[in-house]
């Protein structure tokens, strides 16, 4: 079974108000166990490139590298896990490209999105969106658009019990005890942190939240 991570930050310099790197360093040097790099809108050429430099940070502090996405990418960079959404590679075909020692992570939003995807050979799941978020138009990939909320996290984790997860979508300090009340036991955040002035302020309280 793969690690349970604590806390990964969604790295996207379009949200961030300082530039990329330093809220990845900020957010390790702060107790971020993850950074995932999410960049839709970058060349391969780029990707790669901040991909690797990502690797030497989280390296440095102990911590994963997830790539949003991108199989290829995730294995050229050496990178802990790939993150694929509904309409991305299928799991058998991101596994051929990772291998069996990456960590492959899908996103559901609902039960049988979850038990699929695991049944399909997923290592972890994204759950959410746990509550309304700006970072996407649709965040949850719910065809009306609703929020999955933490009933979700509850729900999935009752049935796939330790299974390693990550609940996502608008989640701030506020929302960390309602979350672990469902079980949760990772969380991964984007906009509470690039959007912040001070994003390793924010990542510490997250961190202890979680802990407490």
């Amino acid at each position: 079974m793969h690690r349970q991570w604590s806390l990964c930050v969604l790295v996207t310099e379009s949200i961030c108000k300082r530039p990329w790197e330093d809220v990845a360093r900020a957010s390790l040097k702060a107790g971020a166990d993850c950074i995932q790099l999410r960049e839709k809108e970058l060349s391969g050429r780029e990707l790669l490139s901040r991909a690797r430099r990502l690797r030497e940070l989280t390296h440095q502090h102990d911590a994963a590298l997830v790539i949003n996405d991108r199989p290829d990418i995730a294995a050229l960079a050496r990178a802990d896990g790939v993150h694929l959404g509904q309409s991305d590679l299928p799991v058998e075909e991101a596994r051929r490209i990772v291998g069996d020692g990456v960590c492959i992570g899908v996103s559901a939003t609902t039960l049988d999105q979850a038990s699929e995807a695991l049944r399909d050979g997923a290592d972890m799941l994204g759950l959410g969106p746990m509550f309304p978020t700006t970072t996407k138009a649709n965040p949850g990939g719910r065809t009306d658009g609703s929020v999955a909320g933490p009933t979700l996290a509850r729900e999935v984790l009752t049935k796939h019990p330790d299974t390693p997860h990550l609940a996502i979508g608008g989640i701030g300090p506020d929302h960390i005890g309602t979350l672990r009340e469902a079980g949760v036991c990772g969380i991964a955040v984007s906009g509470v942190v690039c959007a912040s002035d001070d994003p390793g302020a924010v990542v510490e309280r997250l961190v202890g939240a979680m802990k407490s």
